[in-house]
């Protein structure tokens, strides 16, 4: 996930833009990018663009601005897809690349712990509460589809045990109930992440 500072600097750097921004472009884009890495969902073995389009249907139905459901289906596209921040600014404009540049992970080389560490803390730090909901929707996201395809072992399939998946996402459901208390998918996470923590 890009610093603060690095997507005020995307911000103040970059141009106009006469792309289209309508939301069916957007969907496209977003997911031929997804298809041609054949990547699937960890747990539900479906293609991977189903995230993302859920996660732009989620932030819709919460009532968000335009850009940040095109953002929804944009913001894995850097990170799994090899997308640059150019092309979709000069895509879909300035603010969607902004949005994507600050809902985005740091370098996937750094250890699990690291890269938690620094989305919490950024999070934390962080005063655009349309950034918080592109994150709160994609987290609620995965954390739903941990309760509808989670098992037994579950938690062997992922990058850290389920104690840490547990104070990450519960530490993520406390930032965002501090920060965009009103966006209802805040509440939703948060309802979501108890189910899923349940059982000690």
């Amino acid at each position: 996930m890009k610093s603060f500072k690095e997507w005020r600097m995307i911000k103040e750097s970059i141009s106009n833009y006469s792309g289209d921004g309508s939301d069916e472009h957007v969907h496209d884009f977003a997911k031929e990018k997804h298809d041609q890495t054949g990547k699937k969902r960890k747990l539900s073995g479906l293609p991977y663009f189903t995230h993302p389009n859920n996660v732009a249907n989620l932030l819709r139905t919460a009532g968000a601005s335009p850009e940040v459901v095109m953002a929804g289906y944009l913001h894995d596209t850097t990170e799994d897809a090899g997308v640059d921040l150019q092309e979709i600014e000069a895509q879909f404009g300035p603010r969607v690349a902004q949005l994507v540049a600050g809902s985005s992970e740091p370098d996937k080389g750094a250890s699990w712990d690291e890269r938690k560490q620094h989305t919490m803390d950024y999070l934390s730090s962080i005063d655009d509460p349309e950034i918080l909901q592109v994150v709160v929707a994609d987290k609620l996201d995965n954390v739903t589809d941990t309760h509808i395809n989670g098992g037994e072992g579950i938690w062997s399939k992922f990058n850290a045990p389920y104690e840490k998946q547990k104070w990450y996402y519960s530490t993520l459901a406390d930032i965002f109930m501090d920060k965009i208390p009103e966006f209802s998918l805040s509440r939703r996470y948060k309802n979501m992440v108890a189910k899923v923590f349940t059982n000690e």
